[in-house]
């Protein structure tokens, strides 16, 4: 073995030395300090946006500083993409939907009861909840659609909610209007007791029309 190739063999080595220790640096630090810069991309994303910083830093590991810069500028091109090519709404004007909020999402509270898409954005969905006074603002991924047997049912029983929930309900009235609002297919049992809340509150809001 020629002195040359002793030589070669060993700029080889350090050679493969320097690229595992930048990939071992991507890793420590996508799992340590750029965490939080790069936790809202997708894997994919995160090694495209380390390429570029590492590019930018000269082939060095990149400081927190330049990762911020590269995933405000990927962040802005993918906006940017989206806004000339808006993705194809999933749901229809109208359409009845099923909420499958995340842990910590605030729609958390409605999960598993159903709305009626009032309003199709590029982004968004804005859905009635009958339960709920406020419209409420879903994406494609927070929802599931209903099948079509159900939703003249669904939304006649929504009208019937929507009068209920102006008047000042108990707990207990509440809790099976809430109950309502997450089955998709209603026993006669349920119907019987929508119908009881019918005749209570609007005979008090009928009596007291009389009183004034």
């Amino acid at each position: 073995m020629t002195i040359f190739t002793k030589i070669r063999e060993l700029a080889m080595w350090t050679l493969h030395v320097a690229r595992l220790s930048l990939v071992n640096s991507f890793f420590f630090n996508i799992s340590t300090g750029h965490s939080a810069t790069t936790a809202k991309l997708a894997p994919d994303e995160q090694q495209q946006v380390w390429r570029q910083a590492v590019e930018t830093a000269g082939g060095k590991v990149p400081s927190e500083r330049i990762v911020k810069a590269e995933v405000l500028r990927y962040q802005g091109k993918a906006e940017r993409l989206m806004e000339k090519n808006p993705p194809h709404p999933e749901f229809a004007l109208g359409e009845v939907v099923k909420i499958k909020a995340a842990r910590h999402s605030p729609l958390r509270p409605f999960s598993q009861m159903w709305g009626i898409i009032e309003h199709v954005g590029s982004f968004s969905y804005t859905v009635r909840i009958s339960i709920v006074r406020d419209l409420q603002q879903c994406k494609g991924e927070e929802m599931t659609r209903v099948d079509d047997e159900y939703t003249a049912d669904i939304k006649f029983v929504g009208q019937r909610i929507a009068a209920l929930i102006q008047f000042e309900l108990e707990p207990i009235e509440y809790d099976l209007i809430a109950n309502l609002q997450r089955s998709k297919c209603f026993t006669p049992t349920q119907l019987q007791l929508l119908e009881w809340l019918e005749q209570k509150h609007l005979a008090d809001y009928s009596l007291q029309g009389d009183k004034k």
